[in-house]
């Protein structure tokens, strides 16, 4: 074998090993989160919240999904690994999938852990997908669908843990997040941001798209101003919205 060969050979390989060493650090901390073990102290938390407690190893697909989940670096590799999923396994992978983010969320949030914004939203995220798939079994659809939007909306742009905190309590079968959630409501407000010009405000104070119910403004001027980039994503929110109403008449 030529000695170029050896080398890009051996880059490989260790290329191959540090992606490894990756995904079984990254493997390792939401398994610590979804068990409730705080490593500052060593404790664990004393409440399962009437979910999974087993954590299946890196091997299993649901681990496996996670853990690529968690690491994904951009929005198109996370839009692929929650289709990946919700497209490949079964209703009953798909359910242990979203346990197991429930449980790193609320245990996040409860021991006020550093990671719980940028996880606790990505473990949300793709727990509103993978429960509105199930009714839908159409990906595009699920992204696009006002329940998915207004939940990612809501949670990807406030700035506090009001929204978090009530998202993972009300998945939870204990009331572990009342308290934090409770007090949360009186001390932040429910903010969102204009699409437009990206200024941040108390939710009330916003108009919503009255055609997709989604897109907020903070004003007449930056609704028709946002309307030519709008457009495309408000046409796939009433397209998504005709097939859950169809779906709906076809349960009936």
């Amino acid at each position: 074998m030529p000695a170029s060969s050896r080398k890009r050979n051996k880059g490989r390989d260790r290329k191959a090993k540090k992606e490894e060493s990756k995904r079984v650090a990254m493997y390792d901390s939401w398994q610590g989160w979804a068990s409730g073990r705080n490593r500052a102290t060593g404790e664990h938390a004393q409440c399962n919240h009437g979910l999974v407690t087993t954590i299946p190893d890196l091997s299993h697909p649901v681990s496996s999904f996670i853990t690529e989940y968690l690491l994904c670096y951009d929005v198109n590799d996370t839009y692929m690994a929650l289709q990946n999923i919700a497209e490949g396994l079964d209703d009953s992978y798909r359910k242990l999938a979203i346990d197991i983010l429930i449980l790193i969320g609320a245990n996040l949030m409860l021991c006020k852990n550093t990671a719980v914004f940028v996880t606790g939203r990505e473990a949300a995220f793709a727990i509103v997908v993978l429960e509105k798939y199930e009714e839908l079994h159409d990906f595009q659809s699920t992204l696009n669908c006002r329940v998915v939007s207004n939940k990612v909306r809501d949670l990807t742009v406030s700035n506090t843990d009001r929204d978090l905190l009530k998202f993972f309590r009300k998945r939870l079968n204990c009331s572990c997040l009342k308290k934090m959630h409770l007090e949360a409501r009186k001390t932040q407000p429910k903010l969102g941001y204009c699409e437009y010009c990206k200024e941040v405000k108390e939710r009330r104070l916003l108009m919503v798209c009255s055609r997709c119910r989604v897109s907020q403004y903070c004003s007449r001027d930056c609704h028709v101003a946002a309307s030519p980039e709008h457009r495309l994503h408000c046409n796939l929110r009433v397209r998504a919205e005709q097939i859950v109403a169809n779906n709906n008449v076809l349960d009936e």
